[in-house]
């Protein structure tokens, strides 16, 4: 049976929310960065813990807020300091 390209692995899920997390950083509460992102809190926890797949519209707000790049996001790598 063919994979569906559109939807990512449990893994790579897991990865974003992971970096998303690192991003907001633990000064950070989730209302707060939810609502920069434009989204609820609850789907920021969903996302975080790699349940949910972002939207793109998050994910380029993300990248728009912290300077981060979508290539560092969504990737294994490490963005060079």
């Amino acid at each position: 049976m063919p994979r569906n390209p559109k939807k990512l692995e449990k893994e790579q899920l897991v990865q974003i929310g992971r970096k998303i997390k690192e991003t907001r950083g633990v000064h950070v509460n989730q209302k707060d960065f939810a609502d920069k992102l434009g989204i609820t809190q609850s789907m920021l926890s969903r996302i975080e813990g790699g349940q949910v797949e972002p939207s793109l519209a998050t994910l380029l707000k993300l990248c728009e807020i912290s300077g981060k790049s979508l290539d560092w996001i969504l990737k294994e790598h490490e963005e060079p300091h």
